[in-house]
C-alpha cells in the first residue's frame, strides 16, 4: 500500500475515532439487541450499516471548508483518493460486522439457529457492501446535498433487499421446496459474492472516472 493511501487511511481512522461516542453507543445497542429476541440478524445489519455510512460521511468531512482542493495540493493522486475510500469502506464495514457476528454467535450457542444466523449475516454483509459502493460514486459526483434524494431511493431499495433476506417470501419457499434448500443456499452463496464483486468493480471504475473529471 502506497504512502498516500496509508496517510489517507490514517486520516479517516482518526476521524472515525473522533466519533467514538456515537459508534460505541451503536455497538452497545447492537450487543443488547443480540442478547434479546429482538432479532439477531437485525443487530448485525444495524451496527454494520451504521459504521459503513461513515465512509460516505468522511467525504463530507473532506469537502468541508474547501478541504478537497487543499487535499490535492499534496502528493495525492485522485485515483489514490478513490482507492483509499474503497479500502476504508471495506474496513469500516467488515470489522464491526465480524465483531457483532461473534457476539451474536456466542449468544446463540450451537444448534440449527446458528447456521441460519450465519447464512443471514453473510448475505447482510454483502447487501451493505452493495449499498455502500453504489452510493460512493453518487456521493463523489453530487456531494452530500445533491445526492440526498438519490441516497433515499438507494437506501429504500436496500432496505427492501435486506427485508427480503431476513424474511422468507412465498416465492422463496416455493423455490426451496422445488429445488431443495441445500441447492438453493449453495447457489446463493456462490452467486451473491460474484454479483457483489461485479458491483464493487464497476463502482470503483465509475468513481475513478468521476474524480478524474471533477473540478475543484
Amino acid at each position: 500500500m502506497g504512502s498516500p493511501i496509508k496517510g489517507l487511511l490514517i486520516k479517516d481512522l482518526r476521524l472515525l475515532k473522533n466519533q467514538k461516542t456515537f459508534f460505541i453507543t451503536s455497538v452497545m445497542a447492537g450487543v443488547i439487541f443480540a442478547m434479546t429476541d429482538f432479532g439477531k440478524n437485525f443487530c448485525s445489519a444495524y451496527v454494520t450499516a451504521m459504521f459503513s455510512m461513515f465512509t460516505l460521511n468522511s467525504i463530507s468531512y473532506d469537502e468541508f471548508d474547501n478541504g478537497m482542493p487543499f487535499l490535492f495540493t499534496l502528493p495525492i493522486m485522485r485515483r489514490d483518493y478513490v482507492r483509499e475510500k474503497y479500502i476504508f469502506g471495506f474496513i469500516a464495514t467488515t470489522v464491526p460486522w465480524a465483531f457483532m457476528s461473534i457476539v451474536t454467535l456466542v449468544s446463540y450457542g450451537a444448534g440449527p439457529s446458528m447456521a441460519e444466523y450465519i447464512a443471514g449475516s453473510y448475505f447482510i454483509l454483502l447487501a451493505v457492501y452493495v449499498f455502500l459502493f453504489v452510493e460512493l460514486p453518487i456521493r463523489l459526483k453530487f456531494g452530500q446535498e445533491k445526492s440526498r434524494y438519490v441516497t433515499f431511493v438507494t437506501a429504500a431499495g436496500m432496505g427492501v433487499m435486506i427485508a427480503m433476506l431476513l424474511n422468507y417470501s412465498n416465492i422463496a419457499d416455493d423455490m426451496v421446496k422445488s429445488l431443495g434448500a441445500e441447492k438453493m443456499l449453495g447457489a446463493a452463496f456462490i452467486a451473491a459474492p460474484v454479483i457483489t464483486a461485479v458491483v464493487v468493480y464497476a463502482s470503483y471504475k465509475i468513481s475513478v472516472r468521476i474524480m478524474e473529471r471533477k473540478e475543484f
